[in-house]
């Protein structure tokens, strides 16, 4: 029964020592491993030289040897073909690529142990198991494999012996076995360093070819690039190359090539930039500067121009890497620095104007990141800035509306088109309200969008405006309104004591003729008749005064519209002229209460004022007739002056009712044109008015440096006053 062993193991195979007898048959052995040696050095195929071995062992055997020469794949997994002439084909085919292992017949097992496996049996030994039937078919019974191992101690393949018989190698076969594999181990790691040399050899010839196409495109990509390239040489920093837009930046024909920068540029001088130089050549470290101002004398006239860089100095570095110069990589951003300083400049005035308008606004990058909001959004929100910042805005949107907002501004925001739509935003008291909210791109001279300006109108009473035309037009009707609602007012008003003064004429009239004629009068009906007449004659005194009234505030609108309202003032004291004022008034007041306030009170110093005594007694009359009007008999009036102190001190007049008072909404608008306050009552015989005597007060008061006011609640009276301007330190 036959056996399988290891070289290594000597308790199971001996090395028998070579007979004086066979000297003969090893040399044949070293001529023909001569042979083979000189097909090395030919450098002849690795197959033909493995074929060669094969063939040279075989013919040195008595005992009918089969040789098969195995390389292992450069995965170190699998055995392939090397040479075996006489094995049959269809063998070679079966084993070739077959995995290593403990267990794979002999070559297997010897490639993957590193040690000889000597089988002398096939059919009994256990490696064999799985190759059994496919040796035995084809007459194989022995098979000693030993591996072929570098010096490097890996594994290159593997060399075996086959025999048709059962059979133990002798010593002879030994010393074969190790004259063969240090033969083939030769010719295989000449072959593969031939091969790792001429692969070499082509790598080192690409990379040459590789880095002379790239040292050519680098330098077409430098000529060509679209951004300034020059290269510096040495610690001088040389110019050894110039990029034609870096010839163009540095001024055409300056002729740099072969200068240092201190000689070929000597404008950068002082400017920091030759310094920067010395410390990138000296550390070897990049340094990047952006929108750095570099001053040139681009012309040649000696005439310094103010320029802009975004650049890099990197440092170059020779085969030892010591550093050799300096790469200068830049592109101008003169146009760009300039208009984002004139965006700077236009944002400045966004700001200013944005915090002076009442609608909520903002300012959004270009990407739609909002970096600013004017204060009347903080105060609207009750957010803080922080917390708005970027898109943080979206908290403040109805979120059944947000995807819509989202879908409209993502549009803008690709295609630069303005954004105009209404949606609610939440208010601080949780509300939300509807808001016209209208965005516009600010571009640069490229049509770039550098920012976006957006502003947030509350329409909650205005949800149906639409745009300013129409809101022009709403203000045209009301002003028609107005008008014609005035021009039936003053109809009514100037027909109504013309018509009075007429009919109590009439009657008058034919009461004298009454009286002619009944000459024989007692005096009793005389004096009774003359007494009628003369209430008579009052009332259309009083009729034609009150119209001499009204087209007086007609000519004074008419020429305060026209410019030609004329003030003479003088100094006086306002004590005495507001006393005068209010006594005259108030002369024929039977059933009124008029009190004095203040320094009216009681006879104090003066309170010197340059001021048109007869102006400003109409704006007293007109404050103390208002009163009266709009309050009951039974509630005395206040007419008060007092002297407020300060850097500008100021005399301040003031008539108080004790009226319904007016509402927050009544006062507005109370002393322009044509004013009309609605929802008063109004004392018995007292008419309307033309809604001209506040705003003619206005009008006064301002003119003197003045100034009007209301103060006023529903239901508790109202407080007219206004203020002049003292005449000098010796006033009040």
């Amino acid at each position: 029964m036959g056996k399988s062993s290891h070289a290594s193991s000597s308790a199971r195979t001996a090395v028998p020592k070579v007979a004086p007898a066979r000297y003969q048959h090893l040399e044949a052995l070293v001529d023909g491993q001569a042979e083979v040696l000189e097909m090395i050095s030919r450098g002849l195929p690795l197959s033909q030289i493995l074929d060669a071995i094969a063939r040279w062992v075989e013919a040195q055997s008595r005992n009918g040897v089969l040789v098969s020469l195995l390389l292992l794949d450069s995965a170190g997994k699998r055995l392939v073909h090397g040479a075996a002439p006489s094995l049959p084909e269809a063998y070679n085919d079966a084993i070739n690529g077959i995995e290593i292992g403990p267990d794979v017949g002999s070559c297997g097992t010897a490639a993957f142990t590193k040690q000889a496996v000597i089988v002398e049996d096939i059919a009994a030994d256990p490696l064999w198991v799985n190759f059994r039937e496919l040796a035995l078919t084809h007459g194989l019974r022995a098979c000693w494999s030993t591996p072929l191992i570098a010096c490097t101690g890996r594994v290159l393949g593997t060399f075996a012996m086959y025999y048709r018989q059962p059979r133990a190698p002798s010593a002879e076969d030994f010393h074969l076995i190790r004259l063969v594999t240090r033969t083939a181990v030769l010719a295989i790691e000449h072959q593969q360093a031939e091969e790792e040399h001429e692969g070499l050899l082509g790598r080192e010839q690409q990379a040459w070819h590789l880095a002379e196409v790239e040292r050519q495109r680098l330098h077409a990509l430098f000529m060509q690039a679209p951004a300034v390239i020059v290269v510096l040489r040495g610690p001088e920093h040389v110019f050894e190359l110039v990029n034609p837009l870096a010839e163009q930046v540095i001024g055409a024909g300056r002729g740099v090539i072969g200068k240092p920068v201190r000689e070929a540029l000597p404008e950068l001088q002082g400017q920091g930039l030759i310094e920067l130089l010395d410390q990138v050549y000296v550390t070897g470290e990049a340094f990047e500067g952006k929108e750095t101002l570099i001053r040139l004398d681009r012309s040649g006239t000696g005439v310094l121009e103010d320029f802009y860089f975004n650049f890099v100095y990197q440092p170059s570095r020779d085969e030892a890497g010591a550093v050799d110069g300096v790469l200068v990589h830049a592109v101008e951003v003169t146009a760009q620095v300039q208009a984002r300083q004139r965006v700077e400049e236009s944002e400045a005035k966004f700001r200013t104007l944005a915090d002076s308008i009442p609608q909520l606004a903002w300012m959004a990058y270009p990407d739609g990141h909002i970096f600013w909001y004017n204060q009347r959004w903080y105060d609207y929100t009750g957010m803080s800035p922080q917390s708005q910042e970027g898109w943080g805005w979206q908290r403040v949107h109805d979120p059944a509306v947000l995807p819509q907002v989202m879908e409209r501004w993502q549009w803008s925001l690709a295609s630069g088109e303005p954004f105009d739509m209404v949606f609610p935003l939440r208010g601080a008291d949780g509300v939300f309200r509807p808001f016209l909210t209208r965005v516009i791109p600010v571009k640069d001279e490229q049509g770039r969008v550098v920012r976006w300006f957006g502003t947030n109108t509350d329409i909650t009473e205005q949800v149906q405006l639409q745009e300013a035309l129409q809101a022009s037009e709403r203000a045209l009707q009301e002003a028609n309104r107005r008008k014609d609602e005035f021009l039936s007012i003053a109809s009514h008003e100037l027909r109504t004591p013309l018509t009075s003064a007429k009919a109590n004429l009439q009657v008058i009239g034919r009461r004298f003729k009454r009286l002619i004629a009944e000459p024989e009068m007692d005096g009793a009906t005389l004096a009774e008749q003359l007494e009628r007449l003369h209430v008579l004659l009052e009332r259309s005194e009083h009729a034609l005064n009150r119209l001499d009234g009204l087209v007086a505030d007609l000519l004074d609108v008419s020429r305060i519209q026209a410019g030609k309202l004329e003030m003479r003032p003088q100094r006086m004291d306002l004590v005495e002229l507001v006393r005068e004022s209010a006594e005259d008034v108030t002369l024929g007041w039977t059933d009124r209460e008029v009190r004095l306030q203040g320094r009216l009170r009681e006879p104090q110093a003066p309170v010197w004022v340059n001021a048109d005594a007869d102006r400003i007694r109409q704006v007293v009359t007109n404050y103390l007739t208002n009163a009266n009007k709009y309050s009951t008999l039974e509630r005395p009036i206040d007419i008060g002056l007092e002297v407020v102190e300060g850097e500008h001190p100021l005399a301040r007049v003031w008539v108080r009712d004790a009226g319904p008072g007016l509402t927050e909404a009544q006062q507005r608008g109370l002393f322009e044109r044509f004013s009309q306050v609605e929802g008063i009552v109004q004392q018995a015989g007292t008419g309307p008015g033309l809604g001209l005597g506040l705003f003619i007060s206005r009008t006064i008061v301002e003119r003197h440096g003045g100034q009007v006011g209301v103060e006023s609640v529903a239901g508790q009276g109202s407080t007219f006053w206004f203020t002049l301007p003292l005449a000098g330190t010796d006033a009040g």
